[in-house]
């Protein structure tokens, strides 16, 4: 019977269609926010450290690069109405120029999206604990809030103070990833990769950690996104890696069910982030983390391939 089930686990789901490509090898791709304004897609890059942005005519241009003093970029968030690109960045020694004494050093930048240019930098400096801020989650009053995943925290960047500082530490935390909001913003969900999923009231700083759902599993969601009273979330860090929705209670406090979206898709290889636009999600299926070791060297170009954008469509 188990050995059935392993044997399931490997049968495609695919729900999706392409999206768009971008035609450069070794980027090793992570964030994917959306600008519905200019209908912009920007794409980040760990290994070249750079962030590219594909217009409605798919047209590729660098917005940003490592002259800006971008480290690994990881997770990017579109504030539309204040026109910003919020953007987090690592320094990890997969990327190029990577220097030895800088790593664990983590900082959020700011772009303005009419101007496109470096606002502000919000840095976290390596001096007493090593940092990694990897995603992030725009409150409608302008609030910023960034998941730290090697200290373990959650930080904010008030519209009113606008300087980075501790948010929520939390014995139960682990890894956290992915945040998103409740439609009514009274729940801040976090994704951790280690321990699962929590429910935060950003008002109370009360934690609440989802109870696991029996015959699934919560654990290695990396991107996570609210949908209609669901959560999407990119798994990445189970086998086989899928998309899968998370369908939770009226009162939002519960998660009931596990539904596979998309799995053992022959395009796969570590997807990683991704954005609702309209009701469809739009979600990099190859980063190819793999590929980059942790000297900054990546695999052969045989190996390499073009990063792809893919899109489905959810009910």
């Amino acid at each position: 019977a188990i050995l059935k089930r392993f044997e399931a686990s490997r049968t495609p789901v695919i729900r999706s269609s392409p999206a768009f490509t971008i035609h450069e090898k070794g980027l090793i791709t992570e964030g994917l926010p959306f600008h519905p304004v200019e209908e912009t897609f920007f794409v980040s890059s760990v290994h070249k450290r750079k962030i590219l942005s594909l217009n409605k005519t798919g047209e590729v241009k660098t917005f940003a690069s490592e002259q800006e003093g971008l480290f690994s970029v990881l997770g990017m968030s579109v504030d539309a109405k204040r026109r910003h690109l919020w953007v987090t960045s690592a320094a990890f020694p997969q990327m190029v120029n990577f220097k030895k004494e800088e790593q664990g050093v983590s900082a959020v930048f700011k772009f303005d999206l009419r101007s496109k240019k470096l606002l502000k930098k919000y840095v976290l400096t390596n001096e007493t604990k090593k940092h990694a801020l990897g995603d992030l989650a725009i409150h409608s009053n302008g609030d910023v809030f960034t998941t730290d995943s090697l200290s373990a925290a959650v930080y904010v960047i008030r519209a009113d103070k606008d300087e980075i500082e501790l948010f929520l530490e939390n014995a139960g935390f682990g890894s956290p990833q992915g945040l998103a909001f409740s439609g009514d913003e009274r729940h801040l969900f976090m994704a951790d990769y280690s321990t699962g999923l929590f429910d935060i009231d950003v008002k109370t700083k009360n934690v609440v950690h989802l109870s696991p759902i029996p015959g699934a599993t919560l654990l290695g969601i990396d991107g996570l996104y609210f949908h209609k009273g669901t959560l999407i979330g990119v798994q990445n860090g189970v086998a086989p890696q899928r998309v899968v929705r998370v369908r939770l209670s009226k009162d939002l406090s519960r998660a009931e069910r596990l539904d596979v979206l998309e799995a053992n898709n022959p395009v796969f290889l570590e997807p990683t982030l991704g954005v609702m636009v309209d009701g469809t999600f739009y979600f990099i299926a190859n980063s190819q983390w793999p590929l980059v070791d942790e000297s900054g060297k990546l695999a052969p170009e045989d190996k390499l391939r073009d990063p792809v954008v893919l899109k489905m469509r959810l009910d």
